[in-house]
């Protein structure tokens, strides 16, 4: 591969919002990444899945917001809960860390990402100031069963996501609350 076909690749990632790894991947590395794949049949659960926040040592179940799904029991729609700091979910993780968005048993065909600081969100103010973390749409008779985000700086950010469902089951609104600090650094004992 000359130097300008490993750039395009390079800028394909960066774009999906994956880590750039340090040696270009070869085909069978990105079969396994956050790149989309062939639908696989899976049964159609009543209710919508749940979406998680995984990274190194990290596994962060969403609060589920909006939804409409069509699932194995008929069509079901909810409406947006209350989000509070007490109702989104918060975890602590370590800065430039890679994180990916993955749906408990199903595929997406798009999904988008955007962030707030903690501060503004959980504020009275009208315009709050948001941040897009990335996003992608699948081709035709493709899904993700995985969305990769970039390295996440410093700070406490609520996430919110928008995935849409395979198959048109619908679509699903996530939230996450992530406090991203440098790891305390044990005492020495003095």
């Amino acid at each position: 591969m000359g130097r300008r076909g490993g750039a395009v690749i390079v800028l394909a990632l960066l774009l999906q919002g994956c880590d750039v790894p340090d040696a270009l991947p070869s085909a069978s590395d990105t079969a396994s990444g956050c790149v989309s794949e062939q639908v696989r049949d899976t049964p159609s659960p009543k209710e919508p899945p749940v979406a998680l926040l995984v990274g190194p040592g990290l596994r962060h179940q969403a609060l589920t917001g909006a939804f409409s799904w069509q699932g194995g029991g008929g069509a079901v729609d909810s409406e947006q809960p209350p989000l509070t700091e007490r109702t989104i979910p918060s975890r602590s993780i370590a800065p430039n860390v890679p994180l990916r968005i993955m749906l408990d048993g199903e595929y997406f065909v798009a999904w988008s990402v955007t962030a707030y600081l903690a501060e503004d969100f959980f504020s009275d103010e009208q315009n709050v100031p948001e941040d897009d973390w990335g996003g992608a749409t699948a081709d035709t008779d493709l899904a993700f069963r995985t969305a990769c985000l970039a390295p996440v700086r410093t700070g406490e950010w609520i996430m919110a996501a928008r995935l849409t469902f395979a198959d048109g089951r619908g679509e699903g609104r996530y939230y996450w609350r992530v406090r991203v600090q440098e790891p305390a650094l044990p005492s020495s004992g003095d």
